[in-house]
């Protein structure tokens, strides 16, 4: 029986467990962090966005997509983390795999995926269980992995 992992993440984190056995419970063996994810819209970039007054209140506001330097980073953290599942099946560190992440983030995540990798996906849950402890996700999952 091949080993099974289970990758759970948004985009400013990514945690990898496995379990030997479907109903072993899950060990943590890799961590993979994301800095500009946790950065501010305005410490990514060194020019801010123009301001305009405009309205019948004469309110000011940005121009510009706000989170548009945030989606590049998650993009490429997506990525990241395609290069290290495909890397870590090529080298057979797993044969099953379950992807947990934020919504958002596993729509970035499922683009980055070489086919091989998704052949192996038992499971995908939308979910964004990164911050929680290990004993929490795992609640989460079927008993039988």
């Amino acid at each position: 029986m091949s080993k099974i992992w289970i990758l759970v993440a948004d985009e400013a984190r990514a945690r990898t467990f496995t379990a030997d056995k479907p109903v072993d419970p899950m060990v943590e063996i890799n961590s993979m962090t994301s800095p500009e994810a946790k950065l501010r819209d305005q410490d990514l970039v060194s020019d801010k966005p123009g301001r305009v007054i405009g309205g019948s209140d004469q309110s000011k506001h940005g121009v510009g997509e706000k989170s548009e330097h945030k989606e590049q980073y998650a993009v490429r953290f997506a990525k990241e983390i395609g290069a290290y599942l495909d890397d870590n099946l090529r080298d057979k560190s797993f044969g099953k795999l379950i992807l947990v992440a934020a919504p958002h983030f596993l729509g970035l995540l499922r683009k980055e995926l070489s086919k091989e990798v998704e052949a192996v996906i038992s499971l995908q849950l939308d979910k964004d269980l990164s911050n929680m402890e290990t004993e929490e996700i795992r609640e989460h999952l079927p008993k039988y992995l």
